[in-house]
């Protein structure tokens, strides 16, 4: 192919493991095709079309989609839109081949391809290639998500003098859960490197050590519709972002065919994923003059991690 033959446009993994991928994302091309021409129903008829592509994305060093692909059996089960879902996911994959071939047309940050295809970077290779940034970090608010024997947390900070935001990511493997626990309202002195990105918000770990008191916290929020337009912004140029986070002010709320709904000055509904155990607390906290809220944005829905109300963050316990 002719992609082959041109220099490689990822710099950072050889000739060899290009060849392989290029290979993956041949046969993962040929994959798509079948399931365009015969239709996606197939898909829950055979299980085994998941697992075999799967396992065969694996084989050629391509992670990130297999992650992706094993997701599609639990859709089947529980989600009865999982042909919508299924549909999204088809199309992100011919952007990321497209992406992948044309990286030179198309200027997508190389690594923003790669992390979607799964080829991590050393965090030793995020130090030494960037200066990084020193600040007081506080955390805003903490998921956990959990797939097979994998457990990712991602911890959200703030720069208490540079108000920067960025995401911490720990991976625990394994049935025990030791991940660092950070407390809320506390600031934690280090230097954080971020990850090479179109959109940087990813960065290395906070040291747990340095936690002091952080007093009263001023946090800055903006409106949903401001939140809308970064979110638009950014994935203009990295589509492939799985989360962002934002600190929300005089948000309403709206519970419709019993689902909770954040609502926009005009009228645009999105789909808030908190459990409704705490939809009454979170219709209290909108009675508060003076709130933010503290949201994860992912899948085109948003999750309360936290408010911050009178100086103090008050966290959401996640289910």
């Amino acid at each position: 192919m002719e992609a082959q033959n041109s220099p490689n446009p990822f710099p950072r993994i050889n000739q060899k493991k290009l060849e392989s991928l290029q290979s993956g994302i041949d046969i993962l091309e040929l994959w798509i095709d079948n399931l365009v021409v015969n239709g996606i129903e197939q898909l829950s008829r055979d299980g085994s079309k998941i697992e075999e592509i799967s396992t065969r994305m694996v084989d050629y060093g391509l992670s990130g989609i297999a992650r992706k692909l094993r997701v599609i059996p639990e859709k089947l089960k529980l989600d009865k839109d999982w042909q919508e879902y299924c549909a999204e996911l088809l199309a992100e994959f011919i952007l990321f081949i497209s992406a992948f071939r044309n990286q030179s047309k198309i200027k997508y940050h190389p690594e923003d391809i790669l992390a979607y295809a799964g080829i991590s970077i050393k965090k030793s290779e995020v130090i030494s290639s960037s200066e990084g940034i020193i600040d007081h970090w506080i955390l805003l608010g903490t998921m956990v998500d959990k797939e097979e024997n994998l457990s990712l947390i991602r911890n959200w900070f703030i720069g208490k003098n540079t108000g920067i935001v960025f995401l911490s990511i720990d991976f625990q493997v394994g049935r025990f859960f030791n991940s660092k626990f950070f407390e809320f309202n506390k600031t934690y002195l280090d230097t954080v490197h971020f990850y090479p990105s179109a959109v940087k918000m990813r960065g290395t770990e906070v040291n747990i050590q340095n936690g002091i008191a952080a007093g009263e916290i001023n946090l800055s929020g903006i409106y949903l519709e401001q939140a809308l337009d970064k979110i638009a912004e950014r994935v203009k140029i990295c589509p492939w972002m799985n989360h962002q986070l934002f600190i929300l002010k005089k948000l309403k709320f709206s519970i419709l065919h019993h689902r909770l709904y954040l609502v926009s000055k005009n009228h645009e509904a999105l789909i808030c994923t908190n459990p409704d155990s705490y939809w009454l607390t979170l219709l209290s906290y909108s009675t508060y003059p003076e709130v933010n809220y503290i949201a994860e944005y992912m899948d085109k829905k948003f999750r309360i991690l936290s408010v911050c109300i009178q100086g103090k963050i008050i966290p959401l316990k996640q289910k």
